[in-house]
């Protein structure tokens, strides 16, 4: 199905998402932000990265070609993200 944990996942992300997060994503584009997301996402849109990346300004968007919203289930994904962590912090 479309949604791993049934519809409590998306109805607490939407929350998550609407709530006050006490900064602005702008206020956050001193340092270094990448985002990696799956192009084929149903849940949030590839698009909405992007502008959320471009209020952010300071972003890398990494988009995994053949990927959804369970990114975190990919190890290729994660050997990606770890990699760039360490050339970051190198």
């Amino acid at each position: 199905g479309l949604h791993a944990n049934g519809v409590n996942e998306p109805v607490r992300e939407l929350k998550m998402e609407r709530s006050d997060w006490g900064f602005q994503m702008k206020d956050i584009s001193k340092t270094p932000v990448h985002f990696w997301h799956g192009k084929k996402d149903k849940l949030i849109p590839i698009k909405l990265v992007k502008m959320i990346a471009a209020d952010i300004g300071n972003v890398q968007v990494h988009e995994a070609v053949n990927k959804g919203h369970y990114l975190w289930l990919n190890d290729e994904i994660w050997i990606e993200i770890l990699s760039t962590l360490v050339k970051l912090f190198n």
